[in-house]
């Protein structure tokens, strides 16, 4: 989202039409309460995006004076492990893996490989 795009992006997010109103409903708790609630869905990767997303565009609001502080300033976000995700691809299975695949995938498989 670029940052131009911004208020008008925090004003329809918090139900504000004119570009004068301000968000007073969040308080310093709801960036943790937030971050509570994103680790009970179990989503690492997408817990740390969604609250650098929020902090970011928090961060804009309070730029532009649509908020008196934001919340998640003090919100320490969690680093995403992708190192778990991560498998080594072996021969044998990159042959497995062409053999299978169709030819654009073939093709896509040669470059990375």
């Amino acid at each position: 989202m670029a940052i131009c795009h911004c208020p008008l992006a925090i004003s329809r997010r918090f139900g504000h039409a004119d570009r004068t109103a301000r968000s007073r409903s969040l308080c310093t708790g709801d960036g943790d309460w937030f971050k509570a609630w994103l680790l009970t869905q179990k989503l690492a990767a997408t817990t740390a995006k969604r609250l650098s997303f929020a902090r970011t565009l928090l961060h804009v609001a309070r730029q532009h004076k649509r908020i008196d502080e934001n919340p998640f300033v003090e919100v320490k976000i969690p680093m995403a492990n992708v190192s778990a995700r991560q498998r080594f691809v072996n021969r044998e299975m990159t042959r497995k893996l062409l053999s299978a695949a169709n030819p654009t995938w073939q093709t896509i498989l040669a470059l990375v490989c």
